[in-house]
C-alpha cells in the first residue's frame, strides 16, 4: 500500500495533468471531428505496456470515443500535424 503522503502527491499530479490536457485541448474531445467536451482522460498507449502516466501519453476523450477505445478496441494515433486518426479493431 502506498503511504498517505505519496497518494496525496499522486492525486495532485493527476489533477494537474487533467487540467493541462483540458487547457491544451480547449475542453474538447481529442477526436478531430468531435465537439463534445472532455469526459475521460485516456492513456494513448495502454498503461500496462508503458507503466507511465505522462502528459504526452494522455488525451482527453468524450465518453463515446472513450467507449470506442475501451469497449470496442478501436485505436487512435496523433499525427505530426496534430490531427488524430482512428482505427477499427483488426
Amino acid at each position: 500500500v502506498m503511504p498517505r503522503h505519496q497518494r496525496r502527491r499522486a492525486h495532485i499530479l493527476r489533477r494537474m495533468q487533467q487540467t493541462a490536457i483540458y487547457v491544451q485541448q480547449k475542453g474538447k474531445c481529442l477526436a478531430s471531428s468531435c465537439d463534445r467536451p472532455v469526459d475521460q482522460i485516456d492513456h494513448t498507449t495502454d498503461w500496462s505496456r508503458t507503466h507511465q502516466t505522462t502528459l504526452p501519453q494522455l488525451a482527453g476523450l468524450c465518453r463515446p470515443h472513450h467507449n470506442l477505445k475501451t469497449r470496442e478496441n478501436h485505436t487512435y494515433k496523433r499525427q505530426p500535424d496534430g490531427t488524430v486518426t482512428w482505427h477499427p479493431p483488426p
